[in-house]
């Protein structure tokens, strides 16, 4: 359990770390604006309201069923990565079941964020590091777009590079970092250097 906990605080951490700095150049470079409207504090006082909302509605439920309980039946039966598409496949159609497909962007983005999520899942070794990077990306996405606190000019340049696409690669490079670190010897247990 404890590997989880530090795969959702390492998820979470390492997306900020990637989305803040990338978010900051874009509005340095006046490739996107954003610009609050009203309260600031009311503004935290979402943000604080989003965390946990989206972690038990969305990220945590999310993650278990498809990452953890389909992405983990199918990997008995198919190759690792064959297990990750599989995911897709189901969370794609569970999110067309319930409506989630309507608009034409979701079709772009939900099928990347279900092959990452997976991704994240299967080189992190558990389910904290999907949890973190899901908590972090709609929690931020909501709180900047959902809410009405923030006027966001260029909003997709936002979503796909800073809240998407780099942090993927970061993360991708870090947890095959931590991948490689894991041995399997013929009949030895798994080992952590």
């Amino acid at each position: 359990m404890r590997d989880v906990l530090r795969g959702v605080l390492g998820g979470a951490v390492l997306w900020l770390l990637t989305a803040a700095p990338v978010t900051a150049l874009l509005l340095w470079l006046g490739v996107a604006e954003v610009r609050m409207i009203g309260d600031g504090f009311a503004a935290l006082a979402t943000l604080a309201i989003l965390i946990p909302v989206v972690l038990l509605i969305e990220a945590i439920p999310e993650e278990l069923v498809f990452r953890g309980y389909v992405q983990g039946s199918a990997a008995r039966w198919l190759s690792p990565w064959l297990a990750v598409v599989a995911q897709a496949a189901f969370f794609l159609l569970f999110a067309w079941a319930i409506g989630a497909t309507a608009a034409p962007g979701q079709w772009s983005f939900l099928p990347g964020f279900a092959l990452i999520l997976g991704g994240l899942r299967l080189m992190g070794g558990n389910l904290g590091w999907p949890i973190g990077f899901h908590a972090a990306l709609m929690v931020a996405t909501q709180w900047l777009l959902a809410h009405g606190h923030f006027v966001v000019h260029n909003a997709m340049t936002i979503q796909v590079l800073a809240f998407v696409a780099l942090p993927s690669a970061v993360y991708g490079m870090v947890l095959s970092t931590h991948a490689s670190k894991v041995k399997r010897e013929p009949g030895e247990a798994v080992s952590r250097e």
